[in-house]
């Protein structure tokens, strides 16, 4: 009897070993439970929406993690994008060409998945799953509802220009920001802690694209990246810097 005790605590074991999930993902408002949905919206003639996430691996070990795709509900026209371990893949690219690296406790931050709504109107769903290269059944997962409505209306809208993306990556201590500006525009991205004491920058910009701060000497906690064109400030996005 004992034997067959053993014998069944150890196969149990390496069961709940082998589907334990080891990343856990965090969104802008805190934690993403394994399963969740979340919903962005836009116009149609939005340029990308993109969803910014940290990604920790919880493990005691070093892990290769990939990041895959299923479209369930696509518009016509419509096109998501893995941008994962520093390469952004073409819209036909269902699972990441390499994996990130990820020791235990590091976390990555990123705009990981990118839709373009191709002026499409009504909603798309895509599932976004990020698994261990070595143990596939070690993964997290997320649903994305991107919903476009007519241009004009929503709160959402990049009007004039915005922020698209940021956060920090702890692998290289910087901070990113993507920006977007209407032709001619001019404007600059500066970093500011919560007190409204500028941290780093500014950094003047044009046109679309993204910038970095060096993040080696800005305390561990939230900071603010902040768009400024003509006096306003119509982008700011919250930064989570991880110590």
């Amino acid at each position: 009897m004992n034997k067959l005790t053993i014998t069944l605590f150890l196969f149990l074991f390496w069961v709940l070993s082998g589907v334990a999930q080891h990343l856990e993902l965090t969104g802008v408002y805190g934690p993403l439970p394994n399963g969740s949905t979340l919903t962005l919206k836009g116009p149609p003639d939005t340029l990308q929406m993109i969803t910014w996430l940290h990604l920790t691996n919880r493990s005691a070990d070093t892990l290769r993690v990939m990041m895959k795709k299923e479209p369930i509900a696509m518009l016509p026209g419509a096109t998501a994008s893995i941008c994962w371990a520093g390469y952004c893949d073409f819209p036909e690219t269902i699972e990441s060409l390499v994996p990130l690296v990820m020791a235990p406790a590091e976390t990555d931050t990123g705009c990981f998945s990118h839709y373009g709504p191709n002026n499409q109107r009504g909603t798309s769903i895509v599932r976004w799953t990020f698994f261990d290269q070595g143990n596939p059944s070690d993964s997290v997962s997320f649903t994305a509802y991107y919903a476009t409505y007519p241009a004009g209306t929503g709160e959402n809208r990049l009007a004039g220009g915005g922020l698209t993306c940021g956060g920090f990556r702890c692998t290289d201590n910087r901070i990113f920001v993507g920006y977007r500006l209407s032709p001619g525009e001019e404007g600059r991205i500066e970093l500011r802690n919560l007190a409204g004491n500028q941290i780093s920058g500014p950094v003047a910009v044009t046109g679309i694209g993204q910038v970095e701060f060096d993040a080696a000497a800005i305390p561990g906690g939230i900071c603010l990246a902040s768009l400024v064109k003509g006096g306003r400030a119509p982008g700011t996005l919250k930064i989570l810097v991880i110590r």
